[in-house]
């Protein structure tokens, strides 16, 4: 089954009595997940997830959206590359590689 709506997954979370969906994005891997109200709801959600992620309808806009980009003034842009970015410099990380 196909679902080329935007945000399908949040609109449809509340017939699932599921609540957020999200991801979290690593250097060598990307974990979603979800929460729902019970294993049914979670079963029957789960199904959707699957779908979205087997049959994935990106273009190559939300590609150079989401995944990586570079920008007219040649900065590196995309929400996945700057999440890797802060994970990789942020915080610790950066401390213990400046020791």
């Amino acid at each position: 089954m196909d679902y080329p709506y935007k945000n399908f997954m949040r609109l449809s979370a509340p017939k699932f009595l599921a609540g957020s969906i999200n991801a979290g994005t690593y250097q060598d891997y990307t974990s979603y997940y979800f929460k729902a109200a019970g294993s049914d709801g979670a079963l029957r959600y789960m199904a959707l997830f699957l779908n979205q992620m087997l049959y994935a309808s990106l273009t190559e806009g939300d590609v150079l959206t989401e995944a990586h980009h570079i920008d007219g003034d040649g900065a590196d842009g995309g929400v996945v590359y700057s999440e890797m970015k802060a994970s990789f410099f942020g915080g610790k990380k950066k401390q213990a590689i400046s020791l």
